[in-house]
């Protein structure tokens, strides 16, 4: 009989530890599936993110690559921001010029208000807006813009204003803002 207790008595503490011990064992063993669904998400995510950084970092050198060269003037900076320009501002003139286009005026800002570069990096940029009034014909406006728009150097035609002359339509009167960049 004593035998009989002590197996009964083995049983019943075998039952008892395994009922104890069960809900933790489950519990454990669902913790794992939960990490194991984790790492692989996180594992998923993670191949995206550099499939992405990738894509970006292709974008970038491509638009290095389409991307115009900032004007640095090789005389180096003499503490004028309009010196650091150089022939830049000979250039845009002379394109009127040669298009046979009538300049009544021009001025320039340094300090442009609503410039992209000069609100966001000008410790390392100079930018100076160059208005024109220029007077031509569409063909000569057409021209000039082709000119500028295929200038080695980054510029930039922030605005332009164009009506025709009152006695002749076949003439423009236009104002051109031209923005120019240059390394400080």
């Amino acid at each position: 009989m004593n035998k009989n207790i002590f197996v009964s008595v083995i049983i019943v503490a075998i039952v008892a530890g395994l009922y104890f011990i069960y809900p933790k064992a489950k519990g454990a063993y669902e913790s794992y599936n939960a990490v194991k669904t984790q790492k692989a998400a996180v594992e998923a995510l993670q191949a995206e993110v550099d499939s992405l950084k990738q894509k970006r970092q292709q974008e970038e050198v491509l638009a290095q690559q389409d991307a115009k060269p900032i004007y640095t003037n090789e005389a180096g900076n003499s503490g004028d921001a309009i010196s650091t320009f150089g022939i830049m501002f000979e250039d845009i003139i002379s394109a009127a010029k040669e298009n046979k286009m009538k300049l009544r005026s021009i001025e320039y800002n340094t300090a442009p208000a609503g410039d992209v570069i000069y609100d966001n990096i000008k410790d390392y940029y100079n930018v100076c807006v160059v208005k024109l009034e220029l007077i031509g014909t569409y063909s000569q406006f057409k021209s000039y813009f082709n000119i500028i728009y295929n200038y080695p150097y980054l510029i930039n035609i922030a605005k332009v204003e164009l009506k025709p002359y009152e006695r002749n339509k076949k003439i423009l009167l236009g104002t051109v803002n031209i923005a120019l960049y240059s390394k400080k």
